[in-house]
């Protein structure tokens, strides 16, 4: 069985000659984005690398360290990523399984810790959303009551896949995954790295078997013949049955292909999350620097000692005669420019998040949530796909347990879409029609109109053109009728 390692802290060498021609970068960028998901505590840890020393940062350690502590890393990813849990969690999804039931027990039961298949959505979705992919594969167990599971794989554990073509269609030879991982050594008491490859494949004969290999095994390797290079294969089986296909689903961000890497669609957001990390960094030095006055003394005797005079609140001092005293302040220039740019990266990161809990409509958070239909296409997307997943993954189980065609095809697993459903009162429809106009939060007027369609609050069967036509027409109507009213003394 394989074990799935979770994070990496050793070099890339061999992985970047084995693995797929952009892994570098997109394992950056996943890194970076798991960074951000980890907080400020991880964030500072990490120094240099998110909050760059300037040249004279590079010779003051401890004021480089003094300049890390006064900034304020927001954790905006963080935030965002639990309001998505969140909504992807709502509701139940719909599972059809065979009727004889003996699928059933992957209800509840699907994984390798025995989580529910809505877990394993939600698990996947977060990682649609932090890494671009997440690798789902079906392993049976030989175990009566739950013969099989759906093992889940990192982004990071991917290496290679290699498809040929046959009959027309198009079919995964080998795929190489990097199991490495720390283990406990109860010799020497230590935990040490363990560098570990395993090669799932179709042999000569177009049966599926899985390879542990060491990284130093793997380029000659022979995937067609693994006894010919000296490795034993497994094949997995179910009641005697092999496959014939590698019974691997990569879910990515928005397909499920694993030769287009999707990135991570959090990305941006973690990119904006470290932009103000730098701007409140540089903004919290400014405010330092602007409250710390600078002393001259002038026309100081030989013997002036520095060290008997005292400062702050309540000093007094006995000068010697002649000596003068200046003081320099700076004079905060600056200020209200990086407030207004620091607004403006706040002002991204809120319309990133779907326009949840904007801080400039805090007066209306409950209706803000009700553009999340319009504003949630790369979640749906996600959504979808983590469902077209698992559905993979359910009827590579039902062929394998020999159910025919048409049986595995009515095989299908559906996410809920309550994240989707929008549930408001009048009340918070005015609030958001007020957030709209002030322009907090990014919607069109036309939306906006079947939006109050859809909850009943306009009951009209006209276009939203003819209806804007209309509405003018009545507003003047309105206005020409007020201004005739007469008045009373």
């Amino acid at each position: 069985m394989p074990t799935v390692q979770k994070k990496k802290k050793w070099p890339d060498t061999w992985r970047v000659d084995y693995a797929f021609r952009e892994y570098l970068t997109l394992k950056n960028m996943r890194r970076q984005v798991e960074d951000c998901l980890q907080g400020q505590h991880h964030i500072k840890d990490k120094g240099g690398e998110y909050l760059p020393k300037t040249h004279w940062f590079q010779t003051h350690e401890e004021e480089y360290k003094a300049y890390v502590q006064r900034a304020t890393f927001y954790g905006e990813t963080g935030y965002a990523m639990r309001i998505y849990e969140g909504l992807v969690m709502a509701g139940s999804p719909e599972i059809l399984l065979p009727a004889d039931k003996r699928m059933d027990f992957l209800r509840d039961r699907a994984t390798v810790y025995k989580r529910g298949l809505h877990s394993l959505q939600v698990r996947a979705n977060r990682d649609q959303l932090a890494a671009g992919l997440r690798i789902l594969l079906v392993e049976p167990t030989q175990d009566k009551a739950n013969p099989f599971v759906i093992k889940e794989y990192g982004a990071w554990c991917f290496l290679r896949a290699h498809f040929i073509e046959k009959d027309g269609e198009s079919i995964c030879k080998f795929v190489l995954m990097d199991e490495s991982t720390e283990e406990f050594n109860i010799v020497t008491k230590k935990v040490e790295e363990v560098e570990r490859l395993r090669v799932f494949g179709l042999d000569g004969n177009g049966w599926y078997y899985q390879c542990a290999i060491t990284p130093g095994d793997w380029p000659k390797f022979n995937v067609d013949n693994p006894l010919e290079s000296g490795h034993e294969p497994v094949y997995p089986y179910h009641n005697a049955r092999k496959l014939t296909r590698i019974p691997m689903t990569w879910c990515g961000a928005s397909s499920l292909s694993a030769v287009a890497m999707d990135i991570p669609i959090l990305l941006d957001m973690s990119d904006l999350d470290l932009k103000l990390y730098n701007l409140d960094a540089n903004y919290a030095q400014h405010l330092y620097q602007s409250s710390q006055e600078t002393v001259f003394f002038t026309n100081t005797p030989r013997d002036f000692d520095l060290s008997s005079i005292y400062y702050g609140s309540g000093a007094h001092n006995a000068l010697p005669d002649g000596v003068d005293v200046k003081v320099v302040s700076v004079n905060g220039i600056g200020f209200s420019e990086q407030r207004e740019y620091m607004n403006a990266v706040k002002e991204q990161i809120a319309q990133r998040r779907m326009s949840l809990l904007s801080s400039k409509s805090h007066t209306a958070s409950a209706s803000v949530g009700l553009v999340q239909s319009a504003q949630t296409s790369p979640l749906r997307t996600v959504v979808l796909t983590s469902g077209a997943a698992i559905t993979e993954q359910l009827r590579f189980i039902a062929a394998w347990m020999g159910y025919s065609h048409d049986e595995i095809m009515q095989v299908k697993y559906t996410p809920s879409n309550e994240f989707a459903k929008i549930d408001t009162d009048l009340t918070s429809f005015v609030a958001l029609c007020k957030a709209v106009h002030e322009g907090s939060v990014p919607m069109l007027e036309s939306d906006l109109y079947r939006f109050a369609k859809d909850c009943g609050f306009i009951n009209s069967g006209i276009s939203w053109d003819d209806f804007k036509k209309q509405h003018a027409i009545e507003m003047r109507e309105r206005t020409d009728a007020l201004a005739i009213q007469p008045t009373t003394n």
